[in-house]
């Protein structure tokens, strides 16, 4: 039996503190107390608006701004293998290098395009700025986030923006957030929801308002208090959305329907001396049309 080798002894454990300094200042931010930590929150987080944005699509992307109209042909890509000495310059290149001896070298001629003007960039900046980056304290570290996002939905005034009734953004919003954490965003008092619709025409099937209006009459659910705002859309609309809140039948959701048409400006019920007048033009208009065509056929 082969003999076996010794093992070398362990290094000695450094010694413990069993009392340290009581007035040691924290080297740390985390190990600060919770209480001093959310002081430094509020402080931070004392301007701050949340803005929920419109989601892209997967595979949509910020529109491209469009390309400068220009009559100059630019060069075609040289091909690897050619070499440095067979690559042509631009003439103001060429001509800054025989005037001033001390300008850089001209660069390679390529086939990039001439730097955009501002107004060029002027498209996809706008659209930019309607997409901003997280609160900076929500990308330092995980215990930083977890301590910070429900500062930032309870104290923080959320604006949403809902355009042609498509309430997706919202609804992305709400599934980012835990149902544990919804109980942050119920005491916040700064809620709101801007209404906005342009058409003249009817809004179509508008799934995601059914699905807003089915999660907001969910009696189990923190439900946090969204105040509506908007104008008044077009008559068309205005029908479309009172048709739709006459059709409903779960109480929840005919509540939460008429705050919106209240928002928006709109009778939720029309009267009945509004509804006789209406028919009574519209009867009128066919006779009016009856007869014109019984002229139409006699002349």
């Amino acid at each position: 039996m082969p003999a076996l080798r010794p093992l070398q002894p362990l290094a000695p454990a450094p010694p413990r503190l069993l009392n340290p300094d009581p007035e040691a200042e924290p080297d740390r931010f985390s190990e600060l107390p919770p209480e001093i930590r959310n002081v430094i929150y509020k402080y931070v987080l004392a301007d701050v608006e949340l803005h929920i944005t419109p989601v892209l699509q997967p595979g949509q992307a910020l529109p491209k701004p469009p390309s400068p109209k220009s009559d100059r042909t630019l060069p075609p890509l040289p091909a690897l293998h050619q070499p440095l000495s067979q690559i042509s310059r631009t003439p103001s290149q060429s001509s800054t290098t025989s005037s001033d001896p001390n300008s850089h070298p001209p660069s390679l001629t390529t086939n990039r395009p001439p730097p955009p003007n501002q107004s060029t960039l002027a498209p996809i900046l706008d659209k930019r700025r309607t997409y901003p980056n997280p609160h900076p304290l929500a990308l330092t570290s995980r215990l930083i986030r977890n301590e910070t996002i429900p500062l930032l939905h309870q104290h923080c005034p959320v604006h949403c923006t809902i355009n042609e009734m498509d309430f997706t953004p919202l609804l992305a919003f709400h599934s980012r957030i835990p149902p544990s954490d919804l109980k942050y965003l119920q005491r916040n008092p700064n809620l709101v929801i801007t209404l906005v619709t342009t058409q003249d025409k009817e809004l179509g099937a508008l799934d995601s308002m059914r699905k807003w209006l089915h999660w907001r009459a969910d009696q189990h659910r923190c439900q946090p208090d969204w105040r509506y705002e908007g104008s008044r859309p077009s008559s068309r609309v205005g029908n479309d959305l009172r048709r739709r809140l006459k059709r409903m039948v779960e109480k929840g959701k005919k509540a939460e329907m008429e705050k919106i048409l209240r928002a928006m400006k709109v009778d939720a019920v029309v009267n009945d001396l509004w509804r006789e007048a209406e028919l009574f033009c519209n009867a009128f208009k066919r006779l009016v049309r009856s007869y014109a065509s019984a002229l139409s056929v006699l002349g």
